[in-house]
């Protein structure tokens, strides 16, 4: 069974646009959802969105016109159908009946998940829902340049709703670690370890952790949630996360880390930051705010989770790692050093002693006033 398309190019992009049915859009397409795909990008879907959709389209009270957009490797479909396509529009058909067969879902959902989840839950109850019709563009990109349908997203998402962008420029990460590594720097692997354990933080529901919800990853967004912007709060980690590569990596070099590689080394500087952070929070309690679902610990009166807090302790944390050979004996040292410290919560305030320390220097003599020291921490 085929289906009627239009095929064209618009700046060099190449689209697919049809008419197709519910029942072949599920069996072949699935959005990509963060941490469920290696690729993945969007969060899990809206549960209360798509049920409410469904409930209307039972009853027959919404119409779906806008398209849903799909994304594919152009590799692949070329295998069923020809591609090429010059300067005009081409009809053409669409081996839709052989992609439903491969009982594979090659098709990535970049715009319309929550109608076609929707429709799935509507099906049960109106069973002619089966065959409801959607207009579908498809866009179609060599492997390496699926990149693309993060930037569709990106763009669409932004200007309509709040996204969550530290997925999008994660994915934009595993994607050229996966096609293009040769094109990666040492210091977009070490952002992406940054951002990776930005994102981890924020969504960890480990007891205490003073970074659930802390940190602003969805930079389009106009809420005020968080108390640092996730691009200041990756770079603070810079120093620790070199200085943790180099103490207990196997020695393989930064631009060859693979995927694994990086998700193993985000993975155990969350703990160790969960872990560190806890000390910190038992030293200045005051400094933080806890609402009563225990959600918010952060406290937008104090400096301590902001750029100058963040950036000094973390400069005293990697100090510590360097001089120490196991993850338990620098948190012990921290702990010690803190108890050691004049400063007490209340010198956190907005305005305070840490007033206007916004600088790499600043930073440093941020470090030396926590530490009671007279030299810099270099």
């Amino acid at each position: 069974m085929n289906k009627e398309v239009f095929v064209y190019t618009q700046d060099s992009q190449l689209y697919i646009n049809s008419v197709l049915e519910f029942k072949d859009l599920k069996e072949i397409a699935e959005p990509l959802i963060y941490g469920d795909n290696p690729l993945g990008y969007q969060r899990k879907l809206d549960k209360k969105h798509y049920y409410e959709l469904a409930r209307k389209l039972t009853k027959g009270d919404v119409l779906l016109p806008t398209s849903i957009i799909l994304g594919v490797d152009k590799e692949f479909l070329s295998e069923y159908m020809d591609l090429e396509v010059d300067n005009e529009v081409k009809i053409t058909q669409f081996p839709i009946g052989k992609l439903v067969a491969l009982q594979g879902k090659h098709f990535s959902v970049v715009d319309g998940q929550h109608r076609l989840a929707a429709l799935g839950l509507a099906v049960s109850k109106r069973e002619e829902l089966i065959n409801y019709k959607l207009n579908v563009v498809i866009l179609v990109n060599d492997r390496v340049q699926r990149i693309k349908e993060i930037k569709v997203f990106t763009d669409i998402n932004s200007k309509a709703k709040k996204i969550t962008t530290d997925l999008t420029l994660l994915a934009e990460y595993n994607y050229r670690v996966y096609y293009k590594p040769e094109e990666l720097t040492e210091k977009e692997i070490l952002d992406h370890i940054g951002v990776r354990i930005a994102y981890n933080l924020n969504e960890d529901e480990y007891k205490p952790n003073v970074w659930l919800e802390a940190i602003k990853l969805d930079v389009t967004s106009d809420e005020n949630n968080g108390v640092i912007g996730v691009a200041a709060f990756k770079n603070s980690l810079n120093r620790l996360i070199l200085t943790y590569i180099r103490k207990f990596d196997d020695g393989n070099r930064i631009i060859d880390f693979d995927i694994e590689k990086i998700n193993s080394i985000a993975a155990a500087l969350t703990g160790f930051l969960l872990k560190a952070w806890e000390i910190i929070l038992n030293r200045w309690p005051g400094a933080f705010s806890f609402s009563t679902d225990n959600l918010h610990s952060y406290n937008n009166e104090y400096y301590l989770q902001k750029t100058t807090g963040v950036n000094a302790l973390h400069l005293i944390l990697e100090e510590i790692l360097k001089e120490n050979n196991f993850v338990e004996k620098t948190l012990s040292e921290l702990e010690r050093a803190l108890s050691r410290s004049l400063i007490e919560s209340k010198d956190w305030k907005v305005k305070g002693q840490f007033a206007g320390l916004t600088s790499k220097s600043g930073f440093n003599k941020a470090a030396l006033i926590i530490l009671n020291k007279g030299n810099e921490v270099t």
